[in-house]
């Protein structure tokens, strides 16, 4: 719990991946990791690194079996002294190779905020390409910009 709850405590930098200033206490990530566990094909992992077992970042999505299965990427954080190592690349990399193995995932989605540049220029670099945008009228479109929906076949 104290790795994430870090993560979620150094909010300027996740901004984008957290989406919203929430505190995390240790009863909402008990039921983050509930439902991760209760067969709803909500997933959550925590990256580590081989050998030393360092913890480096998470990632969290879901799984939906529609007339296609599909994988959707909610989020992916890495921390911060472990960013630009490939360490993010290899992480959805091998969820995408495990998911499709284990479930046959014909597609993988993910949405990225139009005012993250680099979280754009990562899945593009993974062959994401952009679906569809979806035009945000709240007041988050200044933090945020729009929303750009990724996908990618599996």
């Amino acid at each position: 719990f104290d790795f994430i709850k870090n993560i979620y405590d150094d909010f300027r930098f996740y901004l984008y991946a957290i989406g919203s200033p929430k505190r995390l206490t240790k009863n909402r990530f008990d039921k983050i990791i509930k439902s991760s566990n209760q067969g709803n094909n909500c997933f959550f992992y925590v990256a580590k690194t081989h050998g030393d077992n360092l913890r480096i970042g998470c990632i969290k999505g879901n799984l939906y079996d529609y007339k296609k299965s599909v994988l959707w990427i909610n989020a992916i954080m890495i921390n911060r002294k472990y960013c630009r190592r490939g360490y993010g690349l290899e992480l959805v990399e091998e969820i995408i190779n495990f998911y499709t193995k284990e479930h046959n995932i014909q597609w993988i989605y993910v949405s990225v905020a139009q005012n993250n540049k680099i979280g754009m220029q990562f899945w593009e670099k993974l062959g994401f390409t952009t679906n569809k945008i979806v035009y945000t009228k709240d007041s988050r479109a200044n933090t945020y910009g729009n929303i750009i929906v990724y996908r990618k076949s599996a």
